[in-house]
């Protein structure tokens, strides 16, 4: 409960920090129930969109007729870099990347630019790590799907 209420405040802090038209690049992330938080600053961050739909071909005309079954969760991809010193990997940011991916829970998440889309909580799909240009440096990419807490009742 205290970490949520660190994402919750970090996350106001974002948006009072924003100008207006400006969104901030950093994104905080946090395993549901862990109280060590994992910072990105400067992520790029993509948002995709989908819906499922089922396509009836009709008889003599051209096209389809598409039927909406259902819209998709968001997938949201996070770019970044761990930079190491003295020219080594940064094997300890990476530990603890690693450390928060390694969650069976929810990812709690805190951004601006997520935000907006209604993204508070994320579910790990995979992620990528590829060697930098220099030595010291690991690129990453993160594929989530945005989670809802959804409050069934069981009888």
């Amino acid at each position: 409960m205290i970490i949520k209420n660190v994402i919750d405040t970090y996350s106001d802090k974002l948006k009072s920090l924003a100008n207006p038209g400006t969104l901030q690049s950093t994104v905080l992330l946090c395993a549901e129930n862990s109280l060590q938080a994992y910072m990105i600053p400067g992520a790029k961050v993509s948002v995709t969109k989908g819906n499922v739909l089922k396509s009836t071909s009709l008889v003599n005309r051209r096209g389809s007729v598409k039927e909406l079954i259902q819209a998709k969760d968001y997938t949201v991809t996070i770019t970044g870099t761990l930079i190491g010193v003295r020219n080594l990997l940064p094997y300890a940011e990476l530990a603890l990347l690693n450390k928060l991916l390694d969650t069976s829970k929810t990812i709690l998440v805190a951004s601006t630019y997520l935000a907006t889309f209604g993204i508070f909580r994320l579910a790990f799909r995979d992620t990528t790590f590829k060697q930098g240009n220099t030595i010291n440096t690991l690129e990453y990419t993160l594929t989530f799907e945005s989670d809802y807490n959804y409050d069934f009742i069981i009888k």
